[in-house]
C-alpha cells in the first residue's frame, strides 16, 4: 500500500480532496485527508452510499462523477472502476466536493467547489492514477503468480514417492494452484474401468460433493473432452445444459478448462478447473496451467514405469527361485508353496488358491470364501469331468480372477486361481500364469517319468531351460532361435544325420546359459559334451567333428558376438562355403553384432548370469550371523512353508516360530519374507 498511499497523497495535496481507498465489501483499507475528519462526514446513511459506489465501480470502466443527495446538499464524488489486486478487490473514492454553480452560502466553507473545468481535470487524474495503481497491481500479480509456478514445478520435480496414489500431493498441488487467485475450482479424474472415469480430487469453492462420483465417456462436457482428447476452454456455461454433470452438484462455473492426461495417446485422466465468478482466465494462464499438467502427465508416467519396473523384478526374482525350486525338488507340495508365493508377489496379496488332483487344496492371501468355493467347482469340473480349457478369466465389479489348470499330456491335474484387484495387470498376469503353468506342466511330467532313461529327463531339462529363457531374458531366447535355424540350414547342406540335427538343436536351446550351470543340470549328457567341445577354442578345429564346428562358429557369432574374420577363422573351406550357400547375409549380420555396444551384451546376458549363480542359496544363510535355530527356521520359510508349518516339522509352537521370525528380520534388518529372500539374493551376488 505505500505507493498506493504516496500516489493519493500526492492526488490529495495538490486537489484539496480527500482520497479513500475502499474494498468491495464498503471497508476503508486507506484514507488521506487534509483535515482529521472521517472520509465520508458528510454522509449520514454510509452503509447505502457505500453499496452504491461499489456498484458503481463494477459497471464502469473508466473514472466518472458519483453523485449523493444529503437533505439540501448535492454532493459530488470522484469514482474509479474496481481495481483487482492479490489481496482483494477496490476502487478510489475522490471527494466530497461541489459545483461551483450550486454552491450554497450554508455550506461548510471547508468543502471544496469545482467547476466544470477543474472537475473534468480532476476526474483525468484519478483516471491516470487508477492506470498506474492498475500496472503496479499487475505487476505484483504477475510475480506473486511466477513465484507460485516456481514452487508448484519445484513441488512436482522434488516430491517423492508415487504421484498416482498420493492425494496428499494432489492436494498441495491443487492449493498452490488456487492460490494463483486465478481461478476458483480444480479436479482430476482418472479413468477406472473401459467406460468410466472417477473424480479422484477436487479443490474450491463449493466442488467437494464431486470428489468419488463417476461419469461415463461421452457424458457431458468431461465425457466429451475424453472423447475428443483434446484441450477445451468453455465461456458462459454455468445457465446451460452444457454443465449439467455439474450442476447436478449445484456447481455452476462461468468458465471451464478441461485438459486431458494421455498414455500413449489415449486419455487416462482429465484435469479441470475453472470460475463461478465472472471474471476471465487469461490465455496466459491456461498456458500455464497447461504445462503444469504436462510436467504433472511426464511425472506420473515416470512413477508409473518405476513401479512397473520394481514389480517386474519382484517378479522375475520370484520366477527364478520358483525356477531353482522346480528344478531342484521332488516334492509337489514344495512347489506349490513356491507357486503361490510367486502369487502372491504378482497380485499385491490378494486371494489365490492351488489344487491339484488328489484334491489338496493350499491357499494364500486376504481370506475369501466365495472365490474358494468358486474356485474348488471349476477345479472339480476341470479334473473330474474333464476340459481342455487353457485359463478362464472372470470379470467383477471390483476384482478380475483368473482360473489357470494344470495339464499333463492333455490330462488336467491341478488348478490355479488367482484374485486381481488391479486391472491394468490384467495382460501381465494371464501371461505369468500360462508360463507358470508350462512350467508345472514339465515339472509334474520329469516326476511322472523319474525313471526313464537319462538322456530323456535331459531333453526335458533343456526344454525347461529353453521355455524359461522367454520370460527371463527374450534376447538370448530369440538368438537361440537364430542359431536353430542356421542349424536347420546347414544341416540339410552338410547332410547331418538326423539324430545328430536333434543334438544341435538340444545344444542351441540352451548355449546361452553359463557352461558351470548347464553341467549342474545336463552331467553325463551329450548335449553338455557337444557345447564343453564348441566352447574350447584353445584348441584346434581341425580334429573335431562338423557338428562341433557348427556349434562353434554358431555360439562364436550369435552369442559370444566376436569379430567376424575371428569367428571365419574357426571354420574350414567346406563349412565356409556351406555358410555363403545358405546365409549369404551372415557375414553383414555378424558386422552389426560386432559394432553392438558392450552394454547390450552384457544386458543379453544378464538372466544367465543371475541363474548360473542360483547354485545354493542355503550356503549364504550358513554365513549369516544368526543362531542355528535361526538358520534352521529361515531355511524353512524360504521353502515356502507357514508358520504353523514351521512349528510342525520343527516340533515348537508357532509363537516361537514367530519370535525366531521377528529376530531374523530385525537382523536381517527386512519386514517379510520377500525382502528377505531377496537379501539373500543380494549377499550372493555380492551386494552386501
Amino acid at each position: 500500500m505505500n505507493v498506493i498511499q504516496n500516489l493519493l497523497q500526492i492526488f490529495s495535496t495538490s486537489s484539496g480532496f480527500p482520497v479513500s481507498v475502499i474494498n468491495k465489501d464498503g471497508q476503508i483499507l486507506l484514507s488521506v485527508n487534509k483535515v482529521n475528519e472521517t472520509p465520508f462526514y458528510k454522509i449520514r446513511d454510509v452503509d447505502s452510499f457505500q453499496k452504491e459506489i461499489i456498484s458503481t465501480g463494477q459497471l464502469i470502466s473508466k473514472s466518472t462523477i458519483f453523485s449523493w443527495h444529503e437533505e439540501t446538499l448535492n454532493l459530488k464524488f470522484i469514482l474509479s472502476p474496481i481495481i483487482s489486486s492479490t489481496k482483494t478487490n477496490y476502487l478510489l473514492v475522490a471527494g466530497p466536493f461541489l459545483e461551483e454553480s450550486k454552491k450554497n452560502d450554508l455550506v461548510d466553507l471547508s468543502m471544496t467547489s469545482v467547476n466544470q473545468e477543474e472537475k473534468t481535470e480532476l476526474v483525468n487524474k484519478i483516471d491516470s492514477i487508477t492506470f498506474m495503481i492498475k500496472s503496479f497491481e499487475e505487476n505484483e500479480k504477475r510475480t506473486q503468480v511466477q513465484r507460485k509456478i516456481i514452487d508448484i514445478l519445484t513441488h512436482i520435480r522434488q516430491s517423492k514417492g508415487n504421484l498416482i496414489e498420493n492425494d496428499q500431493f494432489l492436494s498441495h498441488l491443487f492449493a498452490q494452484i488456487l492460490q494463483l487467485n486465478r481461478i476458483d475450482f480444480i479436479g482430476l479424474s482418472e479413468k477406472i474401468d473401459h467406460a468410466k472415469f472417477m473424480i479422484k480430487a477436487v479443490q474450491g469453492q463449493s466442488i467437494e460433493q464431486l470428489k468419488g462420483n463417476t461419469f461415463y465417456i461421452g457424458e457431458g462436457l468431461l465425457g466429451k473432452a475424453v472423447v475428443l482428447g483434446e484441450n477445451m476452454f468453455l465461456s458462459d456455461t454455468g445457465l446451460t445444459n452444457r454443465s449439467d454433470f455439474f450442476q447436478q452438484f449445484h456447481l455452476y462455473p462461468n468458465q471451464l478448462f478441461i485438459f486431458p492426461i494421455k498414455k500413449n495417446g489415449i486419455v487416462e485422466g482429465l484435469m479441470f478447473g475453472g470460475t463461478t465468478e465472472d471474471r476471465m482466465i487469461s490465455q496466459e494462464l491456461l498456458d500455464i496451467l497447461q504445462f503444469i499438467v504436462h510436467l504433472y502427465s511426464e511425472r506420473k508416467a515416470s512413477d508409473e514405469a518405476l513401479k512397473h519396473e520394481k514389480h517386474l523384478q519382484l517378479a522375475f526374482y520370484g520366477l527364478l527361485d520358483l525356477l531353482e525350486v522346480a528344478l531342484h525338488t521332488e516334492d509337489v507340495k514344495n512347489i506349490m508353496y513356491k507357486v503361490l508365493d510367486f502369487c502372491q508377489s504378482i497380485n499385491n496379496h490378494h486371494f489365490s488358491s492351488f489344487t491339484v488332483d488328489n484334491g489338496e487344496t493350499i491357499s494364500r492371501g486376504a481370506l475369501n470364501d466365495p472365490l474358494l468355493e468358486e474356485h474348488k467347482k471349476v477345479c472339480h469340473e476341470l479334473i473330474r469331468e474333464g476340459s481342455n480349457l487353457q485359463q478362464l478369466k472372470r470379470i467383477y465389479e471390483q476384482s478380475m480372477v483368473f482360473h489357470q489348470p494344470i495339464f499333463v499330456e492333455k490330462n488336467c491335474i491341478g488348478m490355479l486361481t488367482v484374485e486381481l484387484k488391479d486391472r491394468k495387470k490384467n495382460e501381465e498376469v494371464s501371461m505369468s500364469l500360462h508360463i507358470i503353468a508350462r512350467l508345472l506342466s514339465r515339472c509334474i511330467k520329469m516326476e511322472q517319468h523319474n525313471d526313464e532313461e537319462l538322456d530323456h529327463n535331459h531333453l526335458e531339462t533343456i526344454n525347461l531351460l529353453h521355455d524359461s529363457l522367454e520370460e527371463l531374458n527374450k534376447q538370448n531366447y530369440l538368438n537361440t532361435l537364430e542359431a536353430m535355424k542356421i542349424v536347420k540350414k546347414l544341416s540339410q547342406s552338410l547332410s547331418i544325420p538326423e539324430t545328430s540335427v536333434e543334438q544341435l538343436m538340444n545344444a542351441c536351446k540352451v548355449m546361452t546359459y553359463r557352461l558351470e550351470f548347464l553341467k549342474s543340470k545336463l552331467k553325463n549328457s551329450k548335449v553338455l559334451h557337444l557345447l564343453e567341445e564348441s566352447m574350447d577354442v584353445s584348441t584346434k578345429q581341425v580334429n573335431k567333428s562338423i557338428e562341433v564346428k557348427m556349434i562353434t562358429y554358431i555360439y562364436q557369432t550369435i552369442v559370444k558376438r566376436i569379430d567376424k574374420n575371428l569367428a571365419l577363422s574357426f571354420l574350414d573351406d567346406e563349412m565356409k562355403m556351406a555358410i555363403q550357400q545358405v546365409s549369404p547375409d551372415l557375414e553383414t549380420r555378424m558386422e552389426e553384432n560386432h559394432s553392438s555396444s558392450l552394454k547390450q551384451a552384457e544386458e543379453m546376458e544378464l538372466a544367465d548370469e543371475q541363474i548360473n549363480d542360483l547354485v545354493d542359496i542355503k550356503s549364504v544363510i550358513l554365513e549369516l550371523k544368526l543362531t542355528s535355530r535361526e538358520k534352521e527356521i529361515l531355511f524353512l520359510i524360504l521353502e515356502g512353508l507357514n508358520n504353523q508349518e514351521v512349528g510342525s516339522y520343527l516340533n515348537i509352537s508357532v509363537h516361537t516360530v514367530k519370535n525366531h521370525i521377528t529376530n531374523i528380520f530385525k537382523k536381517l534388518n527386512v519386514t517379510d519374507r520377500v525382502q528377505a529372500m531377496a537379501k539373500i539374493y543380494r549377499i550372493k551376488y555380492g551386494m552386501e
